[in-house]
Parts: C-alpha cells; structure tokens; sequence
C-alpha cells in the first residue's frame, strides 16, 4: 500500500496505483517525488537535513580558511557547485534513476566532506603551532 511516512519502497504495486502507466518508483521523473515516494516523508526530512548540514559546513569551513586558494578550500566549493548541480537537476528529471550517477554523487558528497575535514583539521594545525611557547634554551 501506499505509506506516506515510511515510502513504499522502489518496486512494488503501490506506484502503478498510485500513478497510472508507471510501473515503479524509479520512472517518477522528479528526484523529490521519488524520495517521497519511495521512502516517505521520513526519507524526504532525512535528506533535506544532511544536505542542509553538508552545505552548512563546507560554507563554514570555506569562510574560515586563512589562505583563500587552498586545494582543500577549492575541493570543498568544487563538491559543492557539483552537488548542488545534481540536487536542482533532480527537480526536473529523476537523477538517482541511473545508480551510476547517484553513486557518483555520492562519492563527490563523501571527498568533498573529506576534504574540507581534511582543511579544517590542517587550519587548526596552523593555529596550534602558532599558539606554542617558545622553547626556552637551557645551559
């Protein structure tokens, strides 16, 4: 049947019910519609949120940087526009529909997230080096 919380998965007779000539949930041609449909709105909150957190810290960490043309800072924004190219693509055709493309976005999230993990931690270097005492010479 059709659950609106939970999603009624990928294949199933729920979407030929629901929506007449599709056979499954991977030919609704809208990346929101198929995560609401698919996982319901409880995948559809979940989603919103992780892309709301992975933005918010890959904005923070790139505001962050001290030197502006860091590889890690560049990596960052790079994952970013392509993310956000793949999310408002999504609006208007189904993009997880080919897994290769939704694997790759997936694997663009994650080096991206490593990457400015990877700057963060290397920025939080400089300032712990900057920070230690001079070595006091003894005799």
């Amino acid at each position: 049947g059709i659950h609106w919380f939970t999603g009624s998965g990928l294949h199933t007779e729920a979407a030929q019910n629901l929506f007449d000539g599709i056979k499954n949930a991977a030919d609704v041609k809208s990346m929101t519609l198929f995560i609401s449909f698919s996982c319901g709105l409880s995948g559809l909150i979940i989603f919103i949120i992780a892309a709301f957190n992975f933005f918010r810290h890959c904005f923070s960490f790139g505001r962050s940087c001290s030197d502006k043309k860091t590889p890690s800072r560049i990596y960052t924004y790079a994952g970013m526009c392509s993310a956000v190219f793949f999310i408002v693509s999504g609006f208007f055709e189904n993009t997880w529909f080919n897994f290769r493309s939704a694997l790759l976005f997936w694997i663009v999230v994650g080096v991206t997230a490593v990457a400015s993990r990877a700057g963060a931690s290397e920025e939080l270097s400089h300032i712990d080096d900057d920070m230690r005492l001079p070595e006091i010479e003894t005799y």
